[in-house]
């Protein structure tokens, strides 16, 4: 399991940032070998939260069903991560969030900056695997307008309960805004994805 396959298949980089490391790379998609290359070396729980910016959501059904189904019978690897990717996954990279649920490597997923349009018309903000297991999937506007007064992030919608994102982000507000710790001990976990 080597992540510098993925240089010559989808220009992967990795590149400081911070304290941490970051991943740039083109096609939506090959997050998946990156999140389970993390899983494995206990970078990520198993599975994540995905936290993501896009004008897309990515979150249509999957396509390729039997692929999923032959990936998870065999065991997931690393090698079967890429050819999932590169043989089964739509081109247009559309089906990625909700197979990395079906293969156990994606928990919930909020998503922001997604425009409204016909993909968004009856979309529905869970998903029930093939396990079922339920997946929330949570679509909302730019960070600002949500952290505003009658935004799902605001302070009000907190403490109304309103707020189903501040669960899925396992936010917490002190003093200042922070992530709680899971069951694992770890903070946050979240994989945070940026797409122009």
């Amino acid at each position: 399991m080597n992540l510098s396959d993925l240089e010559k298949i989808d220009e992967l980089r990795q590149v400081p940032f911070g304290k941490c490391d970051c991943f740039l790379h083109k096609e939506h998609r090959w997050v998946l070998p990156i999140i389970f290359y993390n899983q494995q070396k206990k970078i990520l729980p198993h599975p994540c939260t995905l936290v993501m910016f896009d004008a897309h959501h990515d979150a249509k059904d999957p396509f390729c069903r039997d692929g999923i189904l032959q990936i998870k019978k065999a065991g997931i690897t690393f090698k079967g991560l890429i050819e999932l990717c590169q043989k089964k996954l739509s081109k247009l990279n559309d089906d990625w969030i909700k197979t990395g649920m079906e293969l156990g490597l994606i928990d919930h997923a909020v998503i922001f900056g997604v425009e409204s349009g016909k993909d968004t018309a009856n979309f529905k903000p869970f998903y029930k695997d093939q396990q079922g297991n339920i997946h929330k999937i949570k679509l909302l506007g730019l960070p600002g307008a949500e952290l505003e007064f009658q935004g799902d992030l605001s302070d009000m919608a907190r403490r109304e309960s309103l707020s189903e994102p501040w669960n899925i982000l396992n936010w917490q507000c002190n003093s200042q805004f922070s992530f709680a710790q899971d069951e694992s001990g770890q903070i946050g976990g979240q994989v945070l994805k940026y797409n122009k």
